[in-house]
């Protein structure tokens, strides 16, 4: 069996060196796939496969007729969104303009693209600023973890894509990184299931003889709200002795590796406050550092508090400094989350056993 992957390019997903084709390759060639590029995708027979993993919205107007040929050829298409959705509790006006948003009606009109990648300013502006008021209104969540409109506005641009792309039969099938993007999806009628960007070799090792001289390490981009709070963190922690050391991106493949197994504690603070996404948690699990985070609206799936540390926000100092005080206390948890991600939550795995299942349920030609 053939898969194409209609790959948009790199991301935290894989080192800056490599591909999702790399990764889709070395995971599932195991299983007997045959796995090609984005510029093979005529070549797909009945029973292929196309993929196009992350984002709907990079992809270009020949993958779009690409895509509509090869459904007509018998050739499964799915779309594997690993990019943040909306939350899924929204209520009254904020849910009717987030609908409208979506599905494209009314006063929003598309833009001169072959995806409607955005609106009018005037209306972008207008449904971020009510989402991001009732969500506040409502207290969701702590003041620390309420979403900004700016913070909606990249979210909501990934949802009118996907959702385009289902109306105008460009895919056959969505698998989600998340368990809260398929609860989204179902307010559009859209099935999905969820497939977590699980363990590959990709996302590191444990290196022997290296000294985890590296009390917290944040990795990541560090955004406005990110930077409120590392700040805090970071002098707080100072008061106790301990040391924040913080990457702001660009970090990857081997330098990544080395990092992470120089930490004692790998902190995660979430950028869409909403979600509780599991990139970083791979990274730092198969590397041996312990997992402390900040809560989110959702609680972490395929983990629990045997494998990772959650917390509320105004708690994390006390826990991150609770955590490097005792390196019992560590032990077994990392040990749990080690096991967890890099034997039972795999790639190979996951990825596999869902792609057979989509192959098996008959196209949506013609719907």
């Amino acid at each position: 069996m053939k898969l194409a992957v209609l790959e948009p390019g790199k991301s935290a997903f894989l080192e800056s060196s490599a591909s999702y084709t790399y990764a889709f390759r070395e995971g599932l060639a195991p299983l007997g796939f045959d796995i090609v590029g984005r510029d093979q995708i005529q070549q797909l027979d009945t029973g292929d496969i196309a993929i196009i993993p992350r984002s709907t919205r990079a992809l270009t107007s020949t993958d779009l007729q690409n895509l509509s040929t090869a459904g007509a050829r018998g050739i499964t298409r799915v779309l594997w969104q690993t990019e943040p959705l909306p939350p899924s509790n929204l209520t009254g006006l904020s849910e009717q303009l987030m609908r409208s948003y979506v599905n494209g009606r009314g006063m929003f009109q598309p833009t001169n693209y072959g995806l409607k990648r955005g609106l009018s300013k005037v209306a972008d502006w207008a449904v971020r600023n009510v989402m991001a008021a009732d969500l506040r209104r409502n207290r969701y969540a702590e003041a620390a973890r309420l979403p900004s409109p700016k913070m909606l506005g990249y979210p909501l641009r990934e949802a009118r894509a996907l959702k385009e792309l289902w109306d105008r039969n460009f895919i056959d099938r969505v698998f989600v990184s998340l368990p809260s993007r398929q609860i989204y999806l179902e307010k559009f009628g859209i099935p999905s299931t969820t497939v977590p960007a699980a363990y590959g070799p990709w996302y590191g090792r444990r290196l022997d003889g290296i000294k985890r001289d590296i009390d917290v390490l944040f990795l990541g981009r560090v955004s406005p709200r990110r930077a409120h709070l590392i700040d805090s963190i970071r002098t707080e922690l100072g008061h106790r002795g301990f040391v924040l050391h913080v990457v702001n991106g660009d970090c990857y493949g081997e330098d990544r590796t080395q990092l992470f197994n120089r930490s004692k504690i790998a902190l995660v603070l979430h950028n869409f406050t909403w979600e509780f996404p599991l990139m970083r948690l791979f990274m730092a699990m198969s590397c041996g550092a312990l997992v402390v985070s900040e809560s989110a609206l959702t609680p972490p799936p395929f983990f629990d508090d045997r494998h990772l540390v959650v917390t509320e926000t105004n708690r994390l100092v006390d826990t991150l400094a609770t955590y490097l005080n005792d390196e019992a206390l560590r032990t077994p948890v990392i040990n749990a989350a080690y096991l967890r991600a890099t034997c039972e939550l795999t790639f190979t795995e996951l990825m596999g056993r869902a792609l057979l299942e989509a192959r098996s349920v008959p196209a949506r030609v013609g719907q």
